[in-house]
């Protein structure tokens, strides 16, 4: 016997509490929380920096930071503020990880 099933079907049953997409998302916020409290890093460099020269021709690369400020609707330099305060870095997260829920994609 043949037995397909959709997606959809397979999701309700399952109930996953977000989306893969919402998971990457948190994801990415927890590691810039890392990154933005650490002093002097490589990593926070590279993420913050702008690269010198010429810009290739062509539509503009999507960076991470972009992913980061797109999801959050909040400026870099209110994002850096954020992280600051660990328990409300953690509501930002949670609230950003929730609004990605499966049904709401």
């Amino acid at each position: 016997m043949d037995c397909k099933r959709s997606n959809l079907s397979i999701l309700k049953e399952i109930s996953p509490e977000c989306s893969l997409e919402g998971q990457i998302l948190k994801l990415r916020l927890q590691d810039f929380g890392h990154l933005m409290r650490r002093e002097d890093s490589l990593e926070k460099t590279l993420m913050l920096g702008t690269m010198e020269g010429t810009r290739r021709r062509g539509q503009r690369r999507t960076r991470w930071l972009d992913s980061v400020l797109e999801a959050t609707s909040m400026s870099l330099t209110k994002l850096r503020e954020a992280v600051e305060d660990r328990s409300a870095w953690r509501a930002l997260v949670q609230g950003v990880k929730q609004s990605r829920r499966v049904g709401h994609d």
